[in-house]
């Protein structure tokens, strides 16, 4: 494969042979920002990718994500071709013609789509283009996702190549305290989606399985009492795609493009008339706790074995305390227990978490929220962290 970009793509940062061993490229979906020294550059919004300074010889380009659960690289888009020297090797640039007929598209790996189609990845901030054995590129958490264009395969590459988009297209909900309706699309080859939401403090629901129709579009209900425990205002909605990797066929889990939705709890209902002679007006239930102590590492199976152990003042006001120990997109133990003695030290030994499930060397979030309802936690909470060991 002769991998030559043509003039024009990738906003006028071609060079000709003779001044492309002196490019020094950055994303080119972002000129100027994060700039760093590299001879790839990537556009994010065109889904496109340039190398320049190879040897001549066999190359390969892959496009990588991190693992939601793991944060190991999934391979989500991949090129091989022979490099020459003086010419830059590209992805996603130069449509098949008969002088070039398999142009730069990208490939599908070890992947079997419909029709021997390629997999084009739908490129996005924080993903790493990487030449096996040589340069690697992240792409700045900064970078638009669009200049406009759709994005995905070029004119010509769109018939042998599908475009591999995970994005969540509608988060509704009907009104407040009601669930959250949720819909998108998945890529070609996803074998299942779940659907979780996260708030402006980084507290995230647990997730929910979505239903995934075999054109890849896919619904979801995120009930209303899996989103008690996150505060209202803006909320940001993500995908878990369950995806093979290109190069291995592994199953990974790799985010996608997120939406925002705006959550509130239902207003109080008005407030009765007070009786004809009223007593003194009682004292408002004060709902905050305060005094959270807790390790700062622990060993996963000393977790399963429910001894880490989590200490805090009850405040006044408080029948029922929930203690929920998380990172995003996995909640580990959750525990709903009564309240101790108000103004007293309570402490909760969380049980219920799996020490198969604990990822070692992570960092997990405890928080702690009391509340008059077992089943709404909608006040302030008390936040620490974790290593597990």
């Amino acid at each position: 494969m002769h991998n030559i970009t043509s003039p024009g793509r990738l906003n006028g940062r071609r060079v000709v042979p003779a001044a492309a061993a002196a490019l020094t490229a950055v994303a080119l979906a972002a000129p100027g920002a994060n700039a760093q020294t590299s001879p790839i550059a990537v556009d994010v919004a065109q889904d496109s990718v340039l190398v320049t300074g190879l040897p001549f010889g066999q190359a390969k380009l892959q496009i990588t994500r991190p693992d939601l659960r793991t944060g190991s690289p999934v391979v989500i888009g991949e090129i091989s071709g022979l490099s020459l020297f003086g010419f830059p090797f590209g992805a996603n640039t130069t449509a098949p013609t008969l002088l070039n007929p398999l142009g730069d598209c990208w490939q599908a790996g070890v992947l079997a789509l419909a029709n021997n189609a390629g997999l084009t990845p739908d490129i996005l901030p924080g993903d790493t283009a990487t030449v096996v054995g040589g340069p690697t590129y992240t792409v700045p958490a900064d970078t638009p996702l669009s200049n406009g264009s759709p994005g995905g395969p070029i004119s010509g590459c769109d018939t042998v190549s599908l475009f591999g988009k995970n994005i969540v297209t509608d988060a509704q909900f009907s009104g407040p305290g009601t669930d959250l309706a949720v819909a998108g699309h998945a890529q070609p080859g996803a074998k299942a989606v779940s659907v979780f939401v996260k708030d402006a403090n980084g507290v995230a629901s647990e997730p929910v399985d979505a239903t995934l129709a075999a054109d890849g579009s896919y619904t979801a209900t995120v009930p209303v009492a899996k989103l008690a425990g996150l505060a209202d205002g803006k909320v940001t909605v993500a995908g878990d795609y369950n995806i093979p990797d290109v190069a291995t066929g592994t199953l990974a889990h790799v985010g996608g493009v997120t939406m925002e939705a705006e959550k509130s709890t239902p207003a109080a209902p008005p407030r009765s008339e007070p009786p004809a002679n009223p007593g003194p007006p009682a004292a408002p239930a004060k709902i905050a706790l305060s005094g959270l102590f807790m390790r700062s590492a622990i060993k996963a199976k000393s977790v399963a074995a429910g001894k880490l152990r989590v200490s805090f003042i009850t405040p006044t006001g408080a029948q029922f305390v929930r203690v929920r120990l998380w990172r995003p997109g996995q909640t580990a133990a959750l525990n709903v227990v009564a309240a101790g003695t108000p103004g007293k030290r309570q402490t909760v030994a969380l049980t219920g978490a799996k020490a198969s499930k604990l990822k070692k060397g992570a960092t997990y979030n405890v928080t702690v929220s009391a509340s008059p309802l077992k089943t709404m936690f909608v006040g302030p909470s008390l936040r620490a962290k974790v290593r597990i060991r």
